[in-house]
């Protein structure tokens, strides 16, 4: 008993340990790293700002469930995450991404919990667990998408949920979930419900579920992955046919104002940025898929950073951390020659189970146009993390012939070397690198003119025009987002006095009464001195704010 007793406060130890790392790595200098804020994490912000506050969008749609944005639409859900967070702090950066941050633990703490389904029946479960927690925590990519406003790391925290919920239904031992509830004095019709398989199932759907509200990517992930597991695992269990039945039936009904968008608004929006949709030849498309999935699994972007953009990455670490590719790699050697040996292998169907996993994340990167696409591709992260982990077990198995004890010491110590080596450039070297990505200063520079618009920038002179540059794209949304201007005052011409331009020419500079938001590459007098100037995390001088001459 007292054995038990010290195992459980070990493990629970380090589980709380990871947590804090977790924390700490992905808060510090949350609004800071990256320096500025991209338009889509301007829009989200605003957007949930405007949607918590009067029930609308920018363009005044009511409760909409595809946002209209740049041409583009989004998926709601993490808008209106985003809303409730800004609702509680206010209206800037850090409240944006703070819910993405937590959606990022949640992740975590399900990345535990699925290992110890996946491996339930191994003595080195809990290790193993820690050990898919310790991987995520350290995934350069998952730190890069758990700290910023894509909603790629609200669904991959989604995704992992529902397979986690998933796996619980179909390894239920009912018995022993009572004996559990009844030790903890749960009431018997609560014991009763919990007990059931449907019940994890529907948990797994309503996850699923809101993965396709979260993120596009998850329209093509989710139901190659379920429906084809739901069918696999009827034809072995039919049995489980009446609970699939409900849990179907519950899923269509929570994705009927999602299916409903779909046909008759703008749900599928996205579809036309994959090359599916362009009319090319089966041996074309044969082609594309072979090459784009060659690309997403190639050593440039797995190791070195291979972006389409520093929006999505550093652009020099890769997805995964070297460590972490070692052990898929030696997972799917250990799979190669069980096939081959046909030897009994008790983590073959779990490694197989993980390449699934990585395959149908993977889809969405590989049909779209832009190659290659971490952002797209992030769903495939649980699956990489399984293999890792896998592959670990089997280094283990080995290793602890030769390095005893040592071995998991070795494994923690090269790893965190790996991580401190790609926080360092992360935290120092990023934020100079990904100016433009993250358009840095454009926040900034709206501030500044909405304090001149309220006469609080030049003593006693309020401007009767405001001229901005548009040079780096979509200016309007960073004037909403630092007027917090509510979506009726907007359509109804409260950004009239705002002129948005390509670029400021020298006739800005001689229209009266007018203050001027340029950039550094917009022609102006070189005589004139600016109200303010924006300096970014390059040293470069990134924008100018400037008084027009009166005439």
């Amino acid at each position: 008993m007292l054995k038990t007793a010290a195992s459980y406060a070990r493990f629970s130890s380090i589980f709380f340990i990871l947590i804090l790392a977790y924390l700490v790595t992905r808060f510090i200098f949350l609004a800071q790293v990256p320096d500025g804020m991209t338009w889509d994490e301007a829009a989200i912000g605003y957007n949930g700002y405007a949607i918590l506050h009067q029930r609308r969008d920018e363009w005044l749609e009511k409760l909409p469930i595809s946002f209209r944005s740049f041409g583009d639409y989004k998926a709601p859900f993490a808008i209106y995450m985003s809303g409730i967070s800004t609702f509680v702090f206010g209206m800037n950066l850090w409240a944006v991404r703070f819910p993405f941050v937590i959606f990022g633990l949640g992740a975590v703490v399900g990345m535990y919990l699925l290992l110890m389904l996946v491996f339930k029946e191994n003595k080195y479960r809990q290790w193993l667990s820690l050990g898919g927690m310790f991987l995520l925590i350290t995934s350069p990519w998952h730190h890069h998408f758990s700290r910023l406003g894509f909603e790629s790391g609200l669904a991959v925290s989604e995704l992992i949920w529902a397979i986690t919920f998933w796996l619980a239904s179909t390894q239920l031992d009912q018995e022993v979930v009572k004996k559990y509830l009844k030790n903890k004095k749960v009431p018997i019709s609560v014991a009763q419900i919990i007990s059931q398989p449907l019940f994890f199932q529907l948990l797994a759907v309503f996850n699923a579920c809101l993965s396709l509200y979260t993120y596009h990517s998850s329209k093509v992930t989710v139901p190659l992955l379920f429906v084809g597991w739901a069918i696999m695992l009827l034809i072995k269990q039919p049995k489980l046919i009446k609970s699939f039945l409900i849990s179907g039936g519950v899923a269509v009904l929570f994705l009927l104002p999602l299916l409903k968008d779909s046909l008759y608004g703008h749900g599928l929006a996205r579809a036309g940025s994959s090359w599916l949709d362009n009319g090319l030849s089966f041996p074309r498309m044969a082609e594309l898929f072979i090459t784009n999935t060659a690309m997403h699994l190639s050593p440039n972007f797995l190791l070195y950073g291979q972006t389409d953009t520093l929006r999505h990455g550093s652009g020099v670490w890769g997805i995964l951390s070297p460590l972490t590719l070692v052990m898929i790699v030696i997972a799917i050697i250990v799979w190669l020659k069980a096939l081959v040996t046909k030897k009994k292998n008790k983590t073959k169907d779990i490694i197989l189970f993980g390449l699934i996993l990585v395959f149908v994340g993977l889809v969405p990167a590989i049909i779209g146009e832009e190659i290659p696409h971490p952002n797209r591709a992030l769903l495939a992260l649980p699956g990489f993390i399984l293999l890792a982990v896998c592959g670990a077990l089997s280094l283990f198995e080995i290793g602890k012939k030769i390095t005893g004890k040592y071995f998991i010491t070795i494994f923690i110590i090269l790893e965190l070397m790996s991580f401190g080596a790609y926080l360092n450039y992360y935290y120092v070297v990023y934020p100079s690198k990904s100016v433009e990505a993250f358009n840095q200063g454009y926040y900034q520079a709206l501030q500044i003119a909405a304090e001149g618009e309220n006469g609080n920038l030049i003593p006693d002179w309020k401007p009767q025009q405001i001229i901005v540059s548009s040079r780096y794209g979509q200016s309007y949304i960073y004037a909403l987002f630092a007027r917090k201007t509510m979506p009726i005052n907007y359509q109804q011409g409260s950004l009239n006095r705002y002129k948005f331009v390509d670029t400021i020419s020298m006739s800005d500079y001689y229209v009266p009464n007018t203050l001027i938001v340029a950039t550094a590459e917009d022609i102006l007098p070189n005589d004139i001195e600016p109200i303010k100037e924006i300096v970014v995390r390059d040293g470069t001088t990134r924008f100018l704010i400037y008084r027009s001459k009166d005439q």
